[in-house]
């Protein structure tokens, strides 16, 4: 495939094996997973040292709307800031979708994007089902269109004979350039076929079929959400407990409690109020944007970190990570103090010299 109309999803591997020059040429280079899939190593020096590495090439970052990187919704201070200090350490472009295509887990990070001056693409989360039919997805697209997007992804198409009528669609809904992501080169040249102006092929996530079919199962009851996180780790979690447990809902957790009462966002139909009833007893329905209901956190985060803190930016990898997060800072603190090398006492932060 033409890397003018491909992404590379950037991985420690490219890194370390290839030129710089293999890098040219292509429509963006992702490093979402490069810099923010582990705490190795501090994620915005890794951005600061991505942007000094590939100088005026496009960066994207993706991410999943008032979720961000995890499995939770943040408060719209925190996306803010994060899309701030993405776009200060070399992001010039992102990618934004929800798991729900619930365009009010939208609406800050969007804001965000055009405010800080980056390249704003808007992604429409691809499922089948009833619901997910050639006018759904024009909506979307033309609620892309809506909100100055500058481009329009579809991600994680999977269906081959849908492919072509979908990404005409998009396009004539939009009237934007189109992007879109699949498992499978056979899918991504349909897609350029059809029209789009760039096709990414992503390894696809492999699951034992008891609990796949399970996960459909779920996806059912719940009238078929798409599968991107937090939405896809909450169902594969509840798809575990429902094939282990001795009864299918036996056991949940409050995510997916939260899911059903509408927390992350509106599902595609009404469920039926049965199986509201059994998974969240008399608990009311949520009915306004879920960030709506989230406290402001970033001062708080501030204070709780300020032992730690070197860098504004620690505020959102605390934010992102938490308990991880803290790990990390100790070690950042061990190193730069020396006091995990010998001659130290840790216990008392001091190093012998």
């Amino acid at each position: 495939m033409n890397k003018s109309k491909t992404v590379l999803n950037l991985t420690h591997a490219d890194i370390e094996t290839l030129e710089k020059k293999d890098f040219e040429g292509y429509a963006a280079i992702d490093v979402t997973e490069y810099c923010f899939r582990e705490l190795e190593e501090d994620p915005w020096d890794t951005l600061r040292f991505l942007r000094a590495l590939f100088g005026k090439q496009k960066l994207r970052l993706t991410f999943g709307g008032q979720a961000l990187l995890g499995f939770r919704h943040y408060p719209d201070e925190i996306v803010d800031a994060f899309v701030a200090a993405a776009v200060d350490n070399g992001i010039n472009a992102f990618r934004i979708f929800d798991a729900l295509n619930d365009a009010r887990n939208l609406e800050t990070s969007v804001a965000s994007v055009k405010k800080y001056g980056a390249e704003l693409e808007i992604g429409i989360v691809y499922a089948e089902s009833p619901y997910h039919i050639s006018p759904y997805f024009a909506g979307l697209a033309s609620q892309a269109a809506a909100l100055k997007a500058d481009c329009v992804s579809v991600i994680g198409m999977t269906n081959e004979l849908f492919c072509r009528e979908l990404t005409e669609t998009v396009i004539k809904a939009s009237s934007l350039p189109v992007s879109v992501s699949t498992p499978t080169e056979d899918i991504a040249r349909i897609a350029l076929d059809a029209g789009a102006s760039i096709a990414e092929v992503y390894a696809s996530e492999q699951i034992g079929e008891e609990i796949k079919n399970e996960i459909e199962l779920i996806r059912k009851d719940l009238n078929y959400p798409s599968l991107a996180y937090p939405v896809s780790e909450i169902v594969t979690v509840q798809a575990h407990r429902n094939v282990y447990d001795s009864r299918r809902y036996e056991t949940f957790n409050d995510d997916f409690k939260d899911l059903v009462l509408g927390k992350f966002g509106k599902l595609p139909a009404s469920l039926s109020p049965e199986f509201v009833k059994e998974i969240c007893g008399d608990e009311p329905m949520v009915l306004a944007r879920p960030a709506d209901l989230l406290e402001p956190e970033y001062d708080r985060i501030r204070e709780y970190t300020a032992p730690w803190f070197e860098q504004e930016e620690d505020i959102l990898t605390y934010a992102l990570y938490r308990g991880i997060a803290m790990v990390f800072f100790e070690k950042r603190k061990s190193k730069k103090y020396a006091i995990d090398m010998p001659h130290a006492h840790k216990d008392k932060g001091i190093h012998i010299i």
